[in-house]
């Protein structure tokens, strides 16, 4: 899950954060970049 996660979110130039207060639970958040890579195409 978050390993497959993560390959997918460093090959887009992401980052993931993670927020985790005691007793509530744990969130990731995933940030891609918006502009494509070079070499990327985009508008899909």
């Amino acid at each position: 899950g978050l390993s497959i996660t993560k390959q997918s979110v460093d090959a887009h130039g992401g980052s993931i954060d993670i927020e985790s207060p005691p007793g509530v639970g744990t969130t990731f958040i995933v940030k891609i970049p918006k502009d494509a890579k070079d070499g990327e195409t985009s508008g899909n």
